[in-house]
């Protein structure tokens, strides 16, 4: 029982909240390949093959778990960087010098993939709500906005998940010392 707590120390609440989602997306899938079929006129997504839209909320789950797991850290860097700051219209470059130490988070990576299929299925439900809208219900699909709204919860979650700080970094050296025999 008490590896569970080092777990949750060890990813943070970011992580957390990653888990949570690849849980969700994890019976998205399930529910994607039970799921009846239902005619929805102009939805890009409903045109995607059952099985394969499956496979992206499962493959985006996935590298969700891998990077989440993945505590940040902190290299120095080994050249000089050019870092755009910008504050209101002002927008400065810096040269940073070698040896600053920059800090790499790879669950940043896994709340970017976990955006993509639920801002796909936010925006293919929303054209299909256009067009039904535009075409005063001729073509598109009723009940898109619904579908949308649902689908633009999961962003918002993934959202307010990238908000959570990240466990702080650890530090990696830049290069390994040469060894002379």
């Amino acid at each position: 029982m008490a590896k569970l707590p080092r777990m949750f120390r060890r990813i943070g609440d970011r992580g957390a909240a990653m888990l949570l989602c690849v849980y969700i997306w994890i019976w998205l899938g399930v529910s994607t390949i039970n799921e009846l079929p239902v005619a929805r006129p102009g939805v890009i997504w409903a045109m995607i093959p059952a099985d394969a839209r499956a496979g992206l909320w499962w493959v985006t789950a996935a590298v969700a778990a891998v990077t989440c797991s993945m505590r940040p850290y902190a290299r120095r860097t080994r050249h000089r960087r050019l870092r755009l700051e910008r504050v209101g219209a002002v927008v400065t470059i810096h040269v940073d010098p070698p040896g600053q130490r920059r800090v790499y988070d790879p669950s940043s990576l896994g709340l970017g993939v976990l955006l993509l299929v639920p801002l796909f299925v936010v925006l293919s439900y929303g054209w299909a709500g256009l067009v039904w809208i535009v075409s005063s219900g001729q073509a598109g699909y009723s009940g898109a906005y619904y579908a949308a709204s649902l689908y633009g919860g999961l962003v918002g979650i993934v959202a307010m998940a990238s908000r959570f700080p990240s466990p702080p970094a650890r530090i990696v050296p830049a290069v390994a010392p040469d060894l002379e025999l």
